[in-house]
This record gives C-alpha cells, sequence and structure tokens, in this order.
C-alpha cells in the first residue's frame, strides 16, 4: 500500500511538473505575491479578517507551528491571475516554500472571496510529506462541510478557524482520516441514531409475539422451535452497533509526531507540494 501511495505521489509530481513547463508558469510567476518578510502565516491582502481575527488565526498558527513539525499558512487574495485556484495555490506554496525541505510538511489554505461577477474560491494545498494523512477525499471534505457554509455567508474567519482546527487535528494524527469522514457522516444524517431503537423495537415485539406462540405450542404438547429472545437482540445489536466500537475508537490520540518547533517557526523553509489537496467554489 505504501509504495502504491508513494509512486501514485510521483507521478502526480511528475505530470504536475510537464504542466509547468509547457503552461508558460514562468509568465506568472511575478504576479504572485512576494514572501512576507517577516514570516506570517496569516497572509490577508483582501482584508476579509479584522484586526482581532487575524491576531487570533495568527497566534493560534504560531502555537501549532511551534509544537509541531507542520507549517500551515493562509493567504487571501482578490484575483487568481488568470490561473486555476489548485495551480495558483500550488504555484505559491513552492514559491514561497511552506513547510521544511526535506519534510515538506506544508499546508496553504487559498482563498478568494467573490469580487464583482467572480464566484469566489477556496483551496487547500497539501505538502508532498503530509499527503498521506491528509488525502485529496479529506480535503474536499474539510473544504466543502467545515468552511464553504461559513463563506457562503462571508463569515470568513469562522470558516478557516475550523478548517484549519481539521488539518491540525489530521497532520497530527489525533483521528485518522476514517474516523473524520464518519463522523461527518454521521452528523450529517441525525435519523441515524433512530435505527437502532426502531430495529430494538421491532425485535422486542416480534420476540413478545414469539413467546405467546411459544406458550400456546407448549400446552399442546409440542416442541419449541422459536430463537431466544436474548439471542435475537444481541443478533441485531451486533448488525447495527458494529460490535460496540463507537465512532470515534481507532483515534491514535497522542500518536503524533510532535518535534518541538524549531526558533525558525515561519514555516518557509523550502517545502516541496507535488498537486495535493483540493478546492470549492461559492
Amino acid at each position: 500500500m505504501k509504495t502504491h501511495t508513494y509512486n501514485i505521489g510521483i507521478l502526480r509530481r511528475f505530470v504536475f511538473l510537464i504542466i509547468i513547463l509547457f503552461s508558460g508558469s514562468f509568465l506568472y510567476s511575478q504576479d504572485l505575491p512576494k514572501q512576507p518578510n517577516p514570516p506570517k502565516l496569516v497572509n490577508d491582502f483582501v482584508g476579509i479578517f479584522n484586526q482581532q481575527e487575524n491576531a487570533t488565526l495568527e497566534h493560534k498558527l504560531d502555537e501549532y507551528a511551534r509544537t509541531s513539525t507542520t507549517r500551515i499558512c493562509i493567504v487571501v487574495v482578490n484575483d487568481l491571475q488568470g490561473l486555476e485556484k489548485n495551480d495558483y495555490a500550488v504555484r505559491l506554496a513552492q514559491k514561497w516554500g511552506i513547510g521544511q525541505k526535506g519534510t515538506n510538511n506544508g499546508i496553504l489554505v487559498l482563498i478568494k472571496p467573490k469580487t464583482g461577477n467572480s464566484k469566489g474560491e477556496a483551496y487547500i494545498a497539501i505538502g508532498y510529506g503530509l499527503e498521506s494523512v491528509i488525502t485529496d477525499a479529506s480535503t474536499r471534505k474539510i473544504i466543502e462541510e467545515e468552511m464553504l457554509p461559513y463563506f457562503r455567508n462571508n463569515s470568513f474567519y469562522a470558516g478557516v478557524d475550523k478548517g484549519i482546527s481539521v488539518l491540525m487535528s489530521l497532520a497530527s494524527k489525533e483521528y485518522s482520516e476514517q474516523a473524520y469522514v464518519r463522523k461527518k457522516q454521521q452528523n450529517k444524517s441525525p435519523f441515524i441514531y433512530l435505527i437502532p431503537f426502531i430495529v430494538i423495537m421491532i425485535v422486542l415485539f416480534m420476540a413478545k409475539k414469539s413467546n405467546n406462540q411459544s406458550m400456546t405450542v407448549g400446552a399442546n404438547g409440542n416442541s419449541n422451535s422459536n430463537v431466544p429472545f436474548w439471542m435475537s437482540l444481541l443478533f441485531f445489536s451486533s448488525m447495527f452497533g458494529g460490535g460496540g466500537r463507537g465512532s470515534w475508537n481507532d483515534f491514535n490520540s497522542g500518536s503524533g509526531d510532535f518535534g518541538g518547533g524549531d526558533s525558525d517557526f515561519g514555516g518557509f523553509g523550502g517545502g516541496d507540494f507535488g498537486g495535493g489537496g483540493a478546492g470549492g467554489s461559492w
């Protein structure tokens, strides 16, 4: 599995480099925002965050950068310079070198708000070294379910805050991608909790009816072949209860790689990006 994932990553990087070579990327490089100096992890070139929101996000990302090895950078622009959001995000992440060289553990959260007739765009670019723990599928779910619902109401701070919280948890392996996806699916279907109750009620009804029939048959001297109530209940419980494991039981709490961040936490050490990530529009 690891070899397969590694080969896919290599192929994607190769294809991305070919696209850059033949798409005239050098024509756009001068139009991309310059790397912040001094380094900042929140770079709002439009003004969608107020001063307090900006400071809060910067502090949150700063603390995470100091206590982990992952660098998350937020960039807000008002123009994608004619590029697709994924192309723009990866080019910018490469130009700034988000993440550490060698570990390639950078993440870029790119936002372009609605401007005139132009729709809003958002994209999360995942550094090559994090693609195994933050896949395209989970990134898309973060965009669509954590961020865009808030962006549609111009609540940019709330959407970004929720999005980066999930990214931090996945990158630190506090829980698995499968656990996150499963939890989101359950949250989308509140009636799922009624299923076990309905099943139990049906089983109770059937068991009671079966018991009455058994008593009648027994009175006539015939054998009773009905399944005991407790066995029926256990059977249905195992079918719908997943063996008694909660939806969050496969969290790997505390298993993340915490490297005690270096003093040059700025997050621009030459991280490499292979094209992983996902985006959405509103």
